[in-house]
């Protein structure tokens, strides 16, 4: 009798230790997947982060005094391509804040299946688009730098002695 109840005791210690095994195995995949949103989320806050900077440093550029502007109206003309770059630091800056929407979406509804894939869709296709957006607006201030390089290169017009 005293067997049959130890070998009761080690069914139900091996029976508890399987539960807690599958429990474990379980979660990771839930796990993981909480943490590729959140790694994403991260990145994405920060690419904001940046075109948020990019967008101040460029005002800023715009309306300063303390370099060298072009005196020419074609040689200012260079300035325009300041506005598709904002447009594009909008636009990665709005498909950042639609990221944390379909972060949070995940949170709240705890989605299974289909929808955590429509979840993992949105985020990964609002995050290509928020990098190709700082990717362009990259492009756009890199044409400028180099205009502007070159007409500084080039140009003709005299320098005022208080820098601006």
């Amino acid at each position: 009798m005293a067997s049959q109840l130890i070998r009761g005791a080690v069914l139900a210690a091996i029976l508890a230790c399987v539960a807690v095994l599958a429990a474990a195995e379980s979660q990771p995949a839930a796990y993981q997947e909480s943490k590729a949103f959140e790694g994403v989320v991260a990145f994405s806050q920060s690419l904001s982060g940046w075109a948020l900077l990019i967008a101040g440093g460029s005002i800023v550029t715009l309306v300063g005094t303390s370099y060298h502007r072009p005196q020419q109206l074609r040689a200012r003309l260079i300035y325009l391509a300041f506005l598709p770059g904002w447009f594009f630091l909008g636009r990665c800056m709005y498909f950042g804040v639609t990221v944390q929407r379909a972060y949070l979406g995940y949170l709240f509804s705890n989605p299974l299946g289909d929808r955590l894939k429509e979840f993992k869709g949105a985020v990964n296709d609002d995050a290509l688009r928020q990098i190709l957006g700082i990717q362009y607006a990259a492009y756009c201030f890199g044409v400028w730098l180099f205009l502007y390089f070159l007409w500084w290169l080039c140009n003709r017009d005299p320098q005022k002695a208080g820098g601006g």
